[in-house]
């Protein structure tokens, strides 16, 4: 049978602590302009027009958390995977791509100024979170099926 990149499952818990650790971090980095001075690094000699001499790194650093976690938790295999979970797994991110796009578009037609950057740092994270939710979604709905069959 042919395989497909699959984590093992212990990521899928790794994935959850990354992503709880980073999240309220993102989020006050978001809203409450949080940063680490650390992070702050002079990039050029001089400022000058939208170029700043010193840069923070924080938002770059909480995303590619926040985006490494989701991935960890939806390329995580199960327990027992078999073709029917892969089948379901193929359909969740066709699915979630496409309820993704539709997302997209209408924050396109709907969202302004700061709301349509809100909604642009949303659509980031979105496929990843959509694609677990459509994923969980079905695999419960099946289970559920098989359970009322019995």
């Amino acid at each position: 049978m042919k395989t497909y990149f699959e984590l093992p499952v212990k990521y899928h818990m790794i994935g959850w602590i990354i992503l709880i650790i980073f999240i309220p971090f993102g989020i006050a980095s978001l809203f409450y302009e949080w940063q680490i001075d650390v992070l702050q690094i002079q990039v050029r000699e001089e400022a000058s027009f939208l170029k700043p001499q010193y840069e923070n790194f924080t938002n770059e650093i909480l995303g590619i958390g926040i985006l490494t976690g989701l991935l960890m938790i939806c390329l995580a295999r199960l327990k027992e995977e078999d073709e029917f979970t892969r089948l379901l797994r193929l359909k969740s991110w066709q699915r979630g791509m496409a309820v993704n796009t539709i997302l997209m578009i209408l924050s396109f037609l709907f969202f302004y100024q700061e709301y349509f950057f809100y909604a642009a740092i949303f659509h980031l994270f979105s496929p990843l979170i959509l694609v677990y939710a459509v994923f969980r979604f079905s695999f419960l709905s099946i289970n559920r099926s098989i359970a009322h069959e019995k």
